[in-house]
């Protein structure tokens, strides 16, 4: 594995628990929340067919939703009928991270799906496929 794979891996890795920012404009909707995702979210992080286990702790008011990961980054994002839309954003000395996934809850499980996009800091980029599958806690 070259040296810079390697470092994307890594970066990738430190991106999971990265700081979430708002999604724009949510997912276009307008329905209301049908479901309320406030409360412990483990799970697995799929990216580049690789796996991670991590956990996102929620806070929905409205159709807001706020949160926190095990390492602190904080994140936001939204709620429309039963599909969540988040989209992470990190500037790492190692580059440019961003992952936007969306998908339903349902049962107290989500499954989410999307992408992410990595832009080294020697101007290598990647993109694929990302997403979560977790059950609340």
């Amino acid at each position: 594995m070259s040296c810079g794979f390697k470092w994307l891996m890594f970066l990738l890795q430190v991106s999971v628990l990265a700081l979430f920012t708002a999604c724009e404009g949510g997912g276009g909707g307008s329905d209301d929340p049908t479901v309320d995702v406030t409360g412990t979210w483990p799970g697995t992080m799929v990216m580049y067919k690789n796996s991670y286990n991590i956990a996102m702790a929620l806070v929905q008011n409205g159709s807001d939703v706020t949160g926190v990961n095990a390492d602190s980054s904080m994140f936001t994002g939204s709620v429309d009928g039963n599909t969540l839309y988040l989209r992470a954003e990190s500037q790492e000395d190692g580059g440019f991270v961003r992952i936007e996934m969306q998908g339903p809850v349902e049962n107290n499980t989500m499954s989410l799906s999307g992408s992410v996009y990595v832009e080294l800091t020697d101007g290598t980029a990647v993109s694929g496929p990302a997403s979560f599958n977790g059950t609340k806690r």
